[in-house]
C-alpha cells in the first residue's frame, strides 16, 4: 500500500509559500472528523498520485500515527497542471464504502450468414 507523510500545516502560513518550499497544501476529513490542515512534499505526492491514482487507499502518516485516506480531489494549476491542493476522505478500516457506477452491456450477435461459415 502506498505511504505518504504529512505534517501539521499552520494555517497563517500562506499556500504559495508552502509551494515555494516544495511543499503542498493538503486537507483530510471524515464522517465524523474534522477537517484536518497538512502538508506533504509535493515530489512524493505526485510520484504516489501516478502510481496509485484516486482509488488506491493510501496509508497517511500524521503525529505518529497512520490512517487510511483515499484521494478526493486535486485542485491543479490551469496553466502547469501541476497540483495546488489535494483533499483526502479518511476511511475506517472496519467500515464499509459503497459506489454506485452505471454499467452499460451490449449484447451483439452473429448474423445467420456468419455462423454458417464457422
Amino acid at each position: 500500500m502506498p505511504k505518504l507523510i504529512a505534517e501539521k500545516r499552520n494555517t497563517n502560513t500562506k499556500a504559495a509559500v508552502l509551494r515555494q518550499e516544495g511543499k503542498l497544501p493538503a486537507v483530510f476529513y471524515g464522517r465524523k472528523t474534522k477537517a484536518t490542515s497538512i502538508s506533504l512534499e509535493q515530489g512524493e505526492f505526485i510520484k504516489t498520485w501516478k502510481d496509485a491514482g484516486e482509488s488506491t487507499i493510501i496509508d497517511l502518516s500524521y503525529n505518529g500515527k497512520e490512517v487510511s485516506v483515499l484521494i478526493h480531489d486535486v485542485a491543479l494549476d490551469p496553466v502547469k497542471e501541476t497540483p495546488l491542493h489535494v483533499d483526502f476522505m479518511l476511511l475506517k478500516r472496519t467500515g464499509q464504502l459503497k459506489f454506485t457506477f452505471r454499467l452499460n452491456l451490449t449484447v451483439r450477435r452473429q448474423s445467420s450468414k456468419k455462423r454458417a461459415r464457422q
